[in-house]
C-alpha cells in the first residue's frame, strides 16, 4: 500500500488513538511522486524493495497474538525493523512498529489531527457549529432536534477520550466542543418551558467554539504547522 509522503503523520496520529496492530497486517509505503509509486506498483521491484517486504513478511506473524508486544520489543525485532528502513527507508510500517518497539509512541496527535478528531467526533452538530446562523440570532429561531441518547453519549466519549491527546493549541477548541454537545443534550431533555429559555445559552456556547476556531485561524505558527502537515 502506497500513501503519499504528506499522508505520514496521519499514521503517527493512528499511534495515539489505535492499537499498532494494524501495521502488523499491512505493509505502507510512502511516496512522493509517481516515480516511486510506479518503483512500488510495477514489476519488477528494485532488490531493496524486494528484501524490505521479504523480511517484513517474515516478521509479520512473530508479532501477532498475544505474544505479539513481547516481541516486538526485543532486540532482534529491533534490529530485524531497523534493516528494513535501512533498505526501505519509506516504509512506514516497519517505521511505526520501530517507533513503538523503542518506547517512543506518540502521545500527542499532530495539530491538524486534532482538529480532524474533534470534527470527526463531534460531526452530528458540526452543521449548527458552522452555519451561516448569526452569533447574536433570535434564540427562538434556534431548531435543536433531538438525538437519540446513544448520539449524545458517544460523542461526549469521544470527545472525553481526547482529554491529554490533543495539540495544546485545540484543548480550548475541545473543551467548548464538549460544553456545547453537553448543553444541548441538556436542552433535548429538558421540559419544553425550561428548554426554550436554554437556547439563548445554546448560542453562547456555539460562539465560544466558533471564537476558539477564530483564535487558532490567526495563529501564524499553528497555520503553518498544517501546512506543513506536522
Amino acid at each position: 500500500m502506497a500513501i503519499p509522503e504528506t499522508n505520514v503523520p496521519d499514521m503517527l496520529d493512528m499511534m495515539v488513538l489505535r492499537p499498532v496492530d494494524v501495521f502488523h497486517e499491512i505493509q505502507i509505503f510512502s511516496i512522493k511522486d509517481m516515480d516511486e509509486a510506479k518503483a512500488l506498483a510495477v514489476l519488477p521491484r528494485s532488490e531493496n524493495v524486494k528484501e524490505a517486504i521479504r523480511l517484513f513478511d517474515e516478521l509479520s506473524p512473530q508479532l501477532k497474538g498475544g505474544l505479539g508486544a513481547s516481541a516486538l520489543r526485543q532486540p532482534a525485532t529491533r534490529e530485524k525493523l531497523q534493516a528494513i528502513l535501512k533498505l526501505a527507508p519509506n516504509h512506514v510500517s516497519a517505521q511505526c512498529l520501530l517507533t513503538e518497539s523503542m518506547g517512543q509512541r506518540p502521545v500527542k496527535l499532530s495539530l491538524q489531527g486534532s482538529l480532524n478528531e474533534i470534527f470527526s467526533s463531534s460531526s452530528y452538530f458540526l452543521p449548527t457549529i458552522f452555519s451561516k446562523l448569526a452569533r447574536d440570532a433570535d434564540p427562538d429561531y434556534v431548531t435543536v432536534s433531538n438525538f437519540s441518547p446513544e448520539v449524545y453519549r458517544g460523542t461526549l466519549e469521544k470527545l472525553n477520550n481526547l482529554n491529554f491527546k490533543v495539540d495544546a493549541k485545540t484543548n480550548n477548541i475541545l473543551n467548548t466542543m464538549y460544553d456545547f454537545v453537553n448543553l444541548w443534550k441538556a436542552i433535548a431533555e429538558a421540559p419544553r418551558g425550561k428548554a426554550k429559555g436554554m437556547k439563548g445559552e445554546l448560542l453562547e456556547a456555539r460562539a465560544k467554539v466558533l471564537d476558539e476556531l477564530a483564535h487558532l485561524q490567526y495563529d501564524k505558527e499553528a497555520i503553518d504547522e498544517i501546512i506543513r502537515g506536522n
